[in-house]
């Protein structure tokens, strides 16, 4: 039996380990507990954000499939949507993001930087969250019928694949939390 661990391909876009922070003043006004926080806001790209864990697998395997578009989606200010079309530009990849209710009067906040970051952003128009997934794979099929290549990741960006970046993280935090227990 060995302890090895399966990571599938990587794009490499998070600046790791990400620091883990010790909260001593919230320890001792709690009595005790150690708390230590996963600075994960620090992760160096795409505005930060623990959402590029799973898109450096994400969008390995869209580029191993030789996609030319990333489609996924969320609500309207979605930290997943915004790292989405960050890390997808970065890749060389145009992306479109399926937003749930209708478009507001004013871009602001996480709409805003996906519009800069040239993401096309489509709204469902309907406020139930689910009403994304059917948004998702319409946009899929417009984009085959079209000759496009789309790779499809889902609302919010949960999957198996992306809980990989998860896995990996808990991992991180081990080894931290052993370095700090030797010191």
């Amino acid at each position: 039996m060995t302890n090895a661990l399966y990571v599938p391909k990587t794009f490499p876009l998070a600046i790791l380990p990400t620091p883990l922070v010790e909260a001593r003043s919230l320890s001792q006004w709690l009595g005790g507990p150690r708390i230590l926080f996963k600075r994960d806001d620090l992760i160096g790209f795409g505005f930060g954000g623990n959402k590029v864990r799973a898109l450096e697998h994400y969008v390995a395997a869209a580029l191993d499939e030789k996609a030319d578009t990333i489609v996924t989606g969320a609500g309207p200010q979605s930290n997943h949507v915004r790292a989405t079309a960050a890390a997808a530009r970065v890749a060389g990849l145009d992306v479109v993001g399926i937003l749930h209710n209708a478009r507001p009067e004013r871009s602001e906040g996480n709409l805003l930087l996906n519009e800069i970051l040239g993401a096309e952003i489509r709204f469902t128009n309907d406020a139930v969250r689910s009403s994304v997934d059917q948004g998702i794979l319409k946009v899929a099929e417009e984009l085959r019928r079209d000759g496009r290549r789309p790779y499809v990741i889902p609302r919010g960006g949960t999957s198996g694949l992306g809980s990989v970046g998860y896995v990996l993280c808990v991992r991180e935090m081990v080894h931290q939390l052993e370095e700090i227990d030797a010191a």
